[in-house]
């Protein structure tokens, strides 16, 4: 059996050194073509400070059979390419790594908090038992079937404009009528005496 020459021994290792490096690779999304679920990432630059990118890697979500999930990564975005046998060719993109530029939102172990760029903020405290939600514009809710709610505690409701409710049957506390303070007796002309103490409203 011939024993490799130097220089092909020297190359074995400079092949398997350059595979070992690319198995792991830090770096920041360059661009992103979200038409395709795909980014390139800026892993490096070359001695004259140009950047050094992959080429178009789809990045890893949680779900991507019948149930899908979508949370692009953003242009700026420090990532972990993961490439297989060392071959960036083969890599994926695995979201995400806080950085100066993008700090964490938060510092409490105990919170799960989601920050959007236009201020809206989602935060489940598990010590206290609270889920927080602050939305920077609308909330369309669309539901096929049944809602159902149940309330431990009160609920209270402060609108800025105009409160609508539209549906075929209103039902309070087990569905009977509702009497307000403010209903006039169409035979005596005088506030209706039979008013509601549980339920009140506006005339």
């Amino acid at each position: 059996m011939l024993e490799p020459k130097a220089d092909e021994r020297e190359f074995d290792i400079a092949e398997l050194a350059r595979r070992l490096v690319n198995v792991v690779r830090f770096g920041i999304v360059h661009s992103a073509d979200y038409e395709a679920a795909r980014v390139k990432v800026q892993y490096d630059e070359t001695a004259a400070g140009d950047p050094v990118i992959t080429g178009w890697l789809p990045w890893i979500t949680n779900r991507a059979g019948n149930d899908r999930t979508w949370w692009a990564p953003d242009v700026g975005e420090q990532v972990v390419v993961l490439s297989p046998g060392g071959e960036l060719v083969n890599g994926v993109a695995l979201p995400a790594i806080y950085r100066q530029a993008n700090p964490a939102p938060a510092t409490d172990p105990n919170k799960h908090v989601v920050v959007y760029p236009d201020g809206t903020r989602t935060e489940y405290d598990r010590n206290a038992h609270r889920l927080s939600v602050t939305v920077s514009g609308d909330v369309v809710l669309n539901v096929q079937g049944d809602v159902d709610a149940a309330v431990g505690g009160k609920v209270d409701l402060v609108a800025g404009g105009s409160v609508n409710v539209d549906a075929p049957d209103i039902h309070h506390n087990g569905g009977q009528g509702v009497v307000t303070g403010e209903c006039v007796c169409h035979f005596t002309g005088r506030p209706h005496g039979d008013k509601s103490s549980t339920v009140t409203a506006g005339k």
